[in-house]
């Protein structure tokens, strides 16, 4: 009798303990912690491009699980720009057209010289409708002076519109529909910013500036020119290169700004993530970092991620945009301290790379929210300079 009382106090009990489990699950107005469905792996690919005397290959591994794909070598350094479902392949005397599947549509080629070799700059490029801009230089291996050049190149059949010689590295970006083309001698010297006639690639308009900056280092918001300086300050111009408002840090800025919330969000050698009203420059919010230098930053969904390697971790902190609030900091063991970390984010997920050797790479797909590790390799024979990630998401 006492058993059957016994069993029937604890069924009573289990009952309602299950009850109130899937009250408390469902409802996180009283502090209880929600049920978190289960983090959706993105399909697509991954291809890590290695470009160096040694090594010229390419290796492709399943975005959804890292299991190795393919490899395949790859004819001289290679760089890649997607634009409007081409993929764009800017090697050392070439530039190539591939439709979605890699099929080649056009191959623009530069006559080859050994005693004046081409090197495109596949980072100072910039696509309009039907054309591409980009620049290069041609080295004389006799007194080793480079000769920069600017082109226009269609992108219908891969013809020469215009080249203009520069007396420098130079960078082209298009700000409401004009061409704006930075030149950069060297490190110190003075950045020439100039309006081009999209046309021929006559200057139109043009005006120096004494600081040293990174021409790189510009974020383009409609009629305004947002520029990050190594003179300790982060500033604006307006489409007529005139400044409009400046705001000073505690250190060099060598990173692209992104532009979410109607902010400027960047991060500084200072040890700090700024947010700046991108209209006015004024300061909305900065929130502290552990170290001078960042390795990568991203922002998605009113979310900004900055990533730091410090000894042998890397340290992912995750900033709420509308405050600058720290709501996560997770630490990420790296495979091979000693060695240099690549990154390649997109939308909530970031593709890690630390090589462990000369050549094998530790990879890991990270989910970003939580700093979850969705799945890791470590023994990708891809090589380890050079190294450049593409991501290619299934449709």
């Amino acid at each position: 009798m006492k058993n059957n009382i016994l069993n029937k106090c604890i069924r009573y009990l289990s009952f309602c303990s299950f009850f109130l489990l899937l009250y408390g699950c469902s409802n996180d107005d009283n502090g209880t912690i929600e049920v978190e469905s289960e983090i959706s792996t993105p399909s697509g690919t991954i291809s890590f491009t290695i470009n160096n005397s040694a090594v010229n290959k390419e290796t492709i591994l399943n975005l959804e699980n890292g299991d190795f794909l393919e490899q395949m070598e790859v004819t001289g350094p290679v760089a890649i720009a997607e634009h409007r479902e081409h993929t764009y392949l800017f090697r050392e005397n070439s530039l190539v057209k591939q439709d979605g599947n890699g099929n080649l549509i056009w191959e623009k080629t530069y006559p080859e010289d050994e005693l004046n070799p081409f090197e495109i700059f596949r980072s100072n490029t910039v696509f309009e409708e039907q054309a591409v801009f980009f620049s290069y230089s041609r080295l004389d291996t006799f007194t080793f002076e480079r000769t920069h050049f600017l082109e226009c190149v269609s992108l219908v059949d891969g013809g020469t519109i215009w080249i203009k010689n520069v007396s420098g590295e130079t960078f082209p970006s298009l700000v409401n529909g004009r061409l704006l083309a930075l030149t950069y001698p060297n490190g110190n010297s003075p950045v020439n910013f100039a309006y081009l006639d999209k046309e021929n690639g006559s200057t139109t308009f043009e005006k120096t500036y004494e600081e040293r900056i990174d021409p790189s280092n510009l974020t383009i918001d409609r009629n305004t020119i947002l520029v990050s300086s190594w003179g300790d300050r982060v500033f604006a111009l307006n489409t007529m290169l005139n400044e409009e408002w400046s705001f000073e840090t505690g250190a060099e800025n060598v990173q692209n700004g992104i532009i979410a919330r109607n902010q400027l969000i960047f991060p500084s050698r200072d040890r700090n993530v700024y947010a700046l009203d991108k209209d006015t420059g004024t300061l909305n919010w900065q929130s502290a970092l552990e170290i001078p230098n960042s390795k990568g930053f991203h922002t998605h969904n009113d979310i900004s991620y900055v990533l730091q390697k410090n000894e042998d971790k890397v340290i992912v902190f995750k900033i709420d945009n509308e405050d600058g609030t720290l709501q996560t900091r997770t630490e990420l063991q790296l495979s091979n301290p000693e060695n240099s970390i690549y990154t390649a984010f997109f939308e909530d997920y970031m593709v890690l790379a630390n090589p462990t050797n000369d050549v094998r790479v530790s990879i890991r797909l990270i989910y970003l929210p939580s700093a979850q590790v969705l799945w890791q390799t470590d023994s990708v024979g891809i090589g380890t300079r050079n190294l450049q990630i593409k991501i290619q998401l299934d449709q």
